[in-house]
């Protein structure tokens, strides 16, 4: 029998506890078995230990490495994919949590780490692959919430081959016996709280959702983005906060700004998130803390042959909180040519997103965000932005209120689904289209602005492939102005209702 292990990271329960919540042990009897380990999400990482004063005490939040302190040093591992292959000898490792010591101990190190994400993990033996989703975004996860037992495990999968060549991965926490997955079953997913928490505890879903971002590049780490081994897609995958932008620390009063990690691992990894993102000009003014950019970075497709960015994908369920005068921005790489190798953020029906006041989510550098959700909540000044040679597309029916704005820039892009009516409505709510904006039109497509809402645009091009039900003015704002704009196979269609 093979044996590996996989650490995970421990959470602090308090400033004086840490309990250990989550190494995995890896079993087969046929061999060789290769073996990986793949965030489909986007990966979170635990606490640290609670005597050190560094920025991971108190919340767990996105990172696509674990970062480890004891005394001056500071070490990192990937979390995000890990993938090895069991042989017929036995190796040993030393397994520990997120604690403040050296991992190893002078012994073999661990064959990988993993943090807090929804996995797929494949064996392959014998060109046979299985492959299953183990779902640990909740963030109790390692506390002691059951009735004063730990929320937590050691877990063990066991791959086994029977007499007539079936495969199956067997689940157990703690020696106790959890569930199965069998190579017909491939494709399951396995959430650990339905696994471990009982029903009289909770009805459904985790205990917790409190996940928050608090590196730049948001979601993924740009050295994993190019890394052609490694998903271009991710689910969001649970509620995200993004409150701050925490700098790279080395000492506790330097705690706020672009980046977490600038410095360069000892095998010349690099895990440097960025201490200056690529922004646009307009960002000049940006308060450090305040602003997030997706990687940037770009992955060969194999197959293709072509340069692709990375795609954020908040799904049914999935919330994005972006907190005051916080900006998020989804970047491309303008330097590789045209097209435009860029990162997309796409919100998907049932997927909710929330706006405080002043806060923002650009396109810029060929960036897109994809708004297919109806559930967005703004605040005063929260906007949308397209940025030039950068979109922002529209593919439900939408309503902007509260103050809130969408502006297609100098340049930029606005799309609108075919059928899809998009509403501006009440004081100070508004929409802006500036010089040589495009707002391409969809089928039977409508905008209203109304209750005191208002259009800017100057010199913006609209157009549409069939028809449109135009602009329609419901007692707009008095600021409302549209000028100097062309009407390319979309008829000129401003209504004025009061």
């Amino acid at each position: 029998m093979i044996l590996g292990t996989i650490t995970c990271n421990a959470l602090s329960n308090g400033m004086d506890s840490v309990v250990f919540q989550g190494d995995m042990l890896i079993k087969t009897d046929v061999y060789p078995t290769t073996v990986t380990f793949e965030a489909v999400s986007l990966p979170f990482e635990g606490y640290q230990d609670g005597s050190n004063l560094y920025n991971r005490i108190g919340s767990v939040f996105n990172g696509s490495f674990h970062k480890r302190i004891f005394g001056d040093t500071i070490k990192f591992k990937d979390i995000s994919y890990t993938h090895f292959t069991l042989h017929g000898l036995l190796t040993h490792f030393v397994m520990h949590g997120c604690h403040s010591e050296d991992w190893g101990a002078g012994l073999d190190p661990p064959t990988g780490f993993w943090g807090y994400a929804k996995y797929k993990i494949t064996f392959v033996y014998n060109n046979d692959s299985l492959y299953f989703y183990f779902n640990f975004l909740d963030s109790e996860y390692g506390k002691d919430v059951l009735s004063g037992d730990s929320y937590s495990h050691d877990w063990t999968l066991e791959y086994k081959s029977n007499v007539s060549g079936e495969r199956r991965v067997y689940i157990s926490g703690d020696g106790i016996s959890y569930d199965s997955v069998f190579a017909s079953e491939s494709g399951r997913e396995i959430n650990v709280w339905d696994l471990m928490v009982p029903d009289s505890i909770q009805a459904e879903g985790p205990l917790g959702r409190q996940f928050y971002a608090r590196t730049t590049p948001f979601g993924i780490n740009h050295y994993i983005a190019e890394d052609m081994f490694r998903n271009r897609v991710f689910e969001l995958g649970t509620t995200v906060i993004l409150d701050t932008v925490y700098s790279n620390v080395d000492f506790d009063t330097n705690r706020y700004g672009y980046n977490t990690v600038n410095i360069e691992h000892v095998d010349s990894i690099l895990t440097k998130y960025y201490t200056t993102p690529r922004i646009p000009d307009s960002c000049v003014q940006c308060v450090p803390g305040n602003v997030y950019t997706t990687p940037g970075m770009f992955k060969v497709n194999g197959q293709a042959g072509r340069l692709e960015g990375i795609k954020i994908i908040a799904e049914n369920g999935d919330t994005m909180v972006i907190n005051r005068n916080k900006r998020l921005y989804i970047i491309g790489r303008p330097d590789l040519g045209i097209p435009l190798v860029s990162d997309t953020l796409h919100l998907k029906p049932g997927s909710h997103l929330v706006l405080g006041d002043g806060a923002e989510i650009q396109a810029a550098y060929g960036g897109v965000l994809i708004d297919e959700s109806s559930s967005v909540y703004y605040s005063s000044g929260a906007c949308f932005l397209a940025n030039s040679n950068s979109t922002v597309e529209i593919r439900s029916n939408k309503l902007v209120n509260n103050g809130g704005l969408l502006v297609a820039g100098q340049n930029g892009t606005l799309k609108i689904a075919d059928n899809v009516t998009l509403t501006f409505d009440g004081t100070n709510t508004k929409f802006v289209c500036l010089e040589g904006s495009n707002i391409i039109l969809g089928n039977n497509s409508k905008i209203v602005v109304k209750n005191g809402a208002y259009v800017y645009a100057d010199s913006a091009n609209f157009s549409c492939s069939t028809s449109w039900q135009g602009i329609v003015l419901e007692n707009a704002g008095s600021q409302t102005e549209i000028k100097n704009c062309t009407f390319n196979n979309a008829p000129t269609s401003i209504s004025i209702l009061n």
